[in-house]
């Protein structure tokens, strides 16, 4: 029993060190990378916000606006173009989607 007493002391001793950095390094890797999570997630919800914002200023009702931001191939400037021309927000809505 005292021997691997020892050998596990010895062990600790080697490896515990390195280890335990490494785990510190892995978990502010972890840390940094929800970090930048929640900076893309928070970069993403600002422009569907800016995105919805405009096409409310365009002349769209709040669903339809919430409907063409979150989509991602929609041009704002097509879809401001369309209402400007007198294009019902129905029949934009059809065409954008």
């Amino acid at each position: 029993m005292p021997f691997r007493r020892a050998v596990l002391s010895a062990y600790n001793r080697r490896y515990k060190e390195p280890f335990v950095s490494d785990l510190q390094q892995i978990r502010a890797l972890l840390i940094a990378t929800s970090e930048l999570k929640v900076l893309e997630d928070t970069e993403s919800e600002r422009v569907l916000r800016w995105r919805v914002a405009e096409l409310r200023r365009a002349g769209y009702a709040e669903r339809e606006a919430v409907k063409l931001a979150t989509c991602g191939d929609v041009d704002l400037h097509d879809a401001a173009k369309l209402l400007a021309q007198g294009c019902p927000s129905q029949t934009a809505l059809r065409i954008l989607l």
